[in-house]
């Protein structure tokens, strides 16, 4: 098999992973008990924990051969698998939450190095595609949603444990056959910028990531309840694996095609573009009345999420200095984990104290909120006569 394929397949799984710990978490403490103020604390204060170690697990790695991507990845679904055992035989409050709580912890300090086994093999001379990569990762998102989805709302809940301990050792396994020679190990420029002096030097970038936050609060708020809107129109949690394996199937195009895509319009442009189709999805998720609408939303995904992680990643990338991009990158991931943070927090205790339509519309103010600042940073990227 091929690097590529080999690149493909460790996202798939990676993801298959991600649907399971990040797509099932509302529904799954939802059936223990949990209140949805609560689920928001658990995903908002992991994710939050995860901008704090992902840096330093980075320097680790870079610093440290014993630490590389691979040796990480390896120790990190070991760690997946010992979490979802526990949790299979204990549901009891605080404790599953806790433990729910390391699985999305782990899993958000695992992301950026999945992603690095790509670049990794790029530095080293092998053709690899991040795009279709990425894709691939999409579609084992979906997959393994739909299929969860069926089961839960015939089984009993404890199936997303063991879909998690199924999944997990599935990607230790594979991860252990990766090639990852310490010889061609090449270490990464750990070159550190004020980040003052970034908010003074990429003003029209510091506005675009803004912006961002808010339309990815919105993005996380309504996944995370995912489950809450289905129910209040009818639908139950083979509904919710349905809407989560639409969105993320039709990710997969517009992640193959992103390069095509920003050769052919200018990325601003196109950030608009995602950012008023978030403003769509909003609006429907807020006035929808059966299932079915909300399968229509989740189409509008490719237009806003895929465009958007897609688009956002590569002005982070070509927006700044040969010796800022490193930063730059950081700031991308930190949009979509303060994102996470503010969505999950804010969504859940809105949900609790205003019932769902005040939360839904807490998500369209969100969008709203995002489009202005995504519109004025583009109009400031002009003025500078960036091509961006």
């Amino acid at each position: 098999m091929s690097l590529n394929n080999k690149c493909r397949l460790l996202q798939f799984i990676y993801w298959m992973i991600g649907g399971v710990g990040l797509g099932f978490i509302t529904y799954y403490l939802q059936e223990l008990g949990y209140a949805s103020s609560v689920i928001g604390w658990i995903s908002s204060g992991f994710a939050l924990l995860s901008v704090f170690l992902q840096p330093l697990l980075g320097r680790l790695s870079d610093t440290n051969e014993q630490f590389s991507w691979k040796n990480i990845l390896i120790y990190s679904s070991a760690l997946l698998i010992m979490l979802f055992t526990i949790l299979y035989f204990i549901d009891q409050k605080p404790w599953s939450g806790l433990l729910f709580g390391a699985v999305v912890l782990i899993l958000y300090c695992m992301m950026p190095f999945v992603n690095a086994a790509i670049f990794y093999y790029e530095r080293i001379g092998e053709i690899v595609d991040f795009g279709s990569a990425r894709g691939f990762g999409s579609l084992g998102y979906a997959v393994v949603s739909y299929i969860l989805g069926y089961l839960t709302a015939s089984l009993h809940a404890k199936i997303v444990v063991l879909a998690g301990v199924c999944s997990s050792l599935l990607f230790l396994l594979f991860v252990l056959g990766l090639p990852c020679e310490k010889r061609i190990h090449i270490a990464q420029d750990t070159e550190e910028v004020s980040k003052t002096n970034f908010i003074k030097k990429y003003p029209s970038l510091v506005i675009m990531i803004i912006g961002n936050i808010f339309l990815f609060s919105f993005h996380n708020l309504s996944n995370t309840f995912l489950i809450n809107i289905l129910e209040n129109v009818g639908g139950d949690s083979s509904s919710l694996g349905v809407a989560i394996a639409i969105a993320a199937i039709v990710e997969i195009p517009i992640l193959f095609m992103s390069t095509k895509l920003l050769k052919k319009y200018k990325a601003t442009h196109l950030m608009i573009f995602a950012s008023v189709s978030f403003v769509m999805k909003a609006f429907i998720y807020l006035f929808a009345k059966t299932v079915s609408m909300i399968y229509f939303a989740q189409i509008l995904q490719m237009f806003s999420y895929a465009v958007d992680v897609a688009v956002f990643a590569y002005i982070c990338n070509v927006a700044v200095e040969q010796k800022d991009k490193m930063l730059g990158q950081a700031w991308n991931t930190t949009t979509i984990s303060a994102g996470l943070v503010i969505g999950s927090l804010l969504g859940g205790m809105v949900l609790d104290y205003y019932g769902l339509y005040g939360m839904l519309n807490v998500g369209v103010l969100f969008c709203v909120i995002g489009v202005v600042f995504i519109v004025i940073s583009s109009y400031m990227f002009q003025k500078e006569k960036r091509n961006v």
